[in-house]
């Protein structure tokens, strides 16, 4: 395969990636809050355990920055969602 085929074939493949988001970007932004929250939740889990009331602080400044992570995600996707302009709707 030539250098220019090749080019030409990562190109229409990242072409034929950007469909759906384009088709639907309410779709996309669903999935990406679902993506995202599939990543808070996670990282909760391996926060330290908030019913002990010496870890209170620990979770809570785990806990924010798993918040934090999770709008990074989200952000990030719903980016892709409208071409990498503005955002419609946010969560």
């Amino acid at each position: 395969m030539t250098k220019t085929a090749w080019w030409s074939a990562v190109l229409l493949g990242g072409m034929l990636l950007a469909l759906p988001a384009a088709a639907d970007p309410e779709k996309c932004e669903t999935d990406c809050a679902s993506k995202s929250s599939e990543v808070i939740q996670q990282c909760v889990l391996k926060c330290p355990e908030p019913s002990n009331p010496a870890n209170t602080r620990a979770y809570q400044s785990c806990a924010m920055r798993c918040s934090e992570r999770h709008q990074k995600e989200f952000d990030a996707c719903a980016k892709s969602c409208d071409g990498g302009g503005k955002k419609k709707a946010k969560r």
